[in-house]
């Protein structure tokens, strides 16, 4: 997890419960948050890149989840290394401001559409050119 200096302790909560999610259904995956500086596009660009070849070298299938980010991170790391460094975007689409208030587990179901970006933009040649 990307974040800044001043959204650390959202995302020290949001790692919390993610790690509790994982856990409860027997996901081996880890959580590692990283605080950067979101004012400086390089600087994010760079840290992306670092988690992301990191990543990559341990064989692992990188998927991004660009949905709670910020602008400058989602740039940041969507631009920061080879063309389609990762394997899957993710993006959670709220057709509805409606229950903008409302944390997203009480929005309804049928106003939530989750898209793989890469799948839905480049089809059956996403996870090529890498």
């Amino acid at each position: 997890m990307l974040t800044s200096g001043c959204d650390r302790e959202a995302a020290e909560q949001a790692a919390k419960m993610l790690r509790i999610l994982l856990q409860e259904h027997g996901s081996p995956a880890e959580i590692r948050l990283e605080v950067i500086d979101e004012e400086s596009m390089k600087s994010v660009s760079a840290s992306a890149r670092r988690i992301l070849e990191e990543e990559r070298k341990q064989g692992n299938t990188i998927a991004l989840d660009v949905t709670p980010g910020k602008k400058e991170v989602v740039l940041g790391t969507l631009i920061s290394g080879p063309r389609r460094s990762y394997d899957k975007v993710f993006y959670l689409h709220i057709e509805t401001l409606k229950h903008a208030d409302r944390a997203n587990i009480e929005i309804p179901l049928e106003a939530q559409h989750s898209h793989d970006i890469l799948q839905e933009i480049l089809g059956s040649h996403a996870g090529e050119g890498k």
